[in-house]
C-alpha cells in the first residue's frame, strides 16, 4: 500500500517539476542570447566591411582600365560593320534599272505612228538580286558578332590581367612589409652583437656572421622594393595613370 501512494506520490509531482522548469524568467536567459546575436553581428559585420572595401578598389581599378584606347577601335568595328548592314538592307535600290522613251514617230506627227507604241518603258531587275541581299545582310550581321564579341573579349582579357597585376602588387607589398620587420630584427641582432664584442663575450668570427646576416636581410629588402616598384608599374600600365592618382592611399610607400 505505501508503494502504491509512492508512486501516485511521484507521478503528480512530475508536472509541476516540468512546469518549474518550463516557467524559468525570460529575463534570465536574454542576456546570453543576446550577447551571442551582438557577437556574431560584429563579426558579420567585420567581414562585410572587409570585403566591401577590397571590391571597391577593384572595381574602381576595372573601371580605369577598360577607358583603354582599345575599345575605341572596337567600337569602331562596330559602327562600321552596322553600317554596312544598313547599305545592304538598300542595296535593291542600286541595283533595280528603270528606263523609257517616246516614240520618234510621235514626236515627228508620222503617220506610220498609229503602228507602234507610242511610250516604251524598261525596267532591269537581276533575278539574284534577293538572295544576294539576303546572303550580304548575314554577312554583315556576323560581322557585327564578331565585333561586339571582340570588344567583351577584351573586357574580359583587360578585367583579368588587370586583377592580376593587382594581386600581384599587393603579393611585393606585403614582401616589402615583411622584409622590413625581418631587417629589423636583424638589426637589432648585430647590434646586440656589437655591444657583445665590445664586452668581449663574442668573437669577431660571431659578430661577422651576425653581420653578414644583417646585410643579406638589407640585399633582399632592396629586391623586395624593386620588385614592387615593377608590380607598380605593370598596373599603371594598365591603368593609363599613376596608381596613387587612381586609387588615392592605396600606395604607403
Amino acid at each position: 500500500m505505501r508503494i502504491v501512494v509512492l508512486i501516485i506520490f511521484l507521478l503528480g509531482s512530475m508536472p509541476v517539476v516540468a512546469q518549474r522548469i518550463n516557467q524559468v524568467p525570460d529575463t534570465l536567459r536574454k542576456p546570453e542570447t543576446g550577447n551571442q546575436d551582438k557577437t556574431a553581428k560584429i563579426v558579420q559585420d567585420n567581414e562585410i566591411n572587409n570585403v566591401t572595401a577590397e571590391d571597391v578598389i577593384k572595381k574602381k581599378l576595372v573601371s580605369i582600365a577598360l577607358k583603354n584606347p582599345i575599345f575605341q577601335i572596337d567600337d569602331a568595328n562596330i559602327a562600321i560593320a552596322e553600317a554596312n548592314r544598313r547599305k545592304a538592307g538598300t542595296a535593291l535600290l542600286g541595283t533595280v534599272g528603270l528606263g523609257g522613251n517616246i516614240n520618234e514617230f510621235v514626236i515627228n506627227n508620222s503617220p506610220t505612228a498609229n503602228f507602234y507604241p507610242k511610250y516604251n518603258f524598261g525596267l532591269n531587275l537581276p533575278f539574284d538580286i534577293f538572295s544576294k541581299i539576303k546572303n550580304e545582310k548575314k554577312v554583315t550581321e556576323q560581322t557585327i558578332l564578331i565585333a561586339e564579341g571582340t570588344k567583351k573579349q577584351h573586357e574580359q582579357e583587360i578585367t583579368a590581367e588587370t586583377l592580376t597585376r593587382y594581386e600581384n602588387y599587393k603579393e611585393k607589398a606585403d614582401l616589402v612589409t615583411l622584409q622590413n620587420i625581418s631587417l629589423a630584427n636583424n638589426l637589432s641582432d648585430y647590434q646586440l652583437a656589437q655591444k657583445n664584442f665590445e664586452d668581449g663575450t663574442i668573437t669577431i668570427e660571431a659578430l661577422n656572421r651576425i653581420y653578414q646576416n644583417y646585410m643579406g636581410e638589407r640585399s633582399k629588402l632592396v629586391t623586395a622594393k624593386k620588385d614592387l616598384n615593377v608590380a607598380v608599374i605593370e598596373l599603371e600600365e594598365m591603368l593609363g595613370m599613376p596608381l596613387a592618382k587612381a586609387v588615392p592611399g592605396l600606395i604607403t610607400r
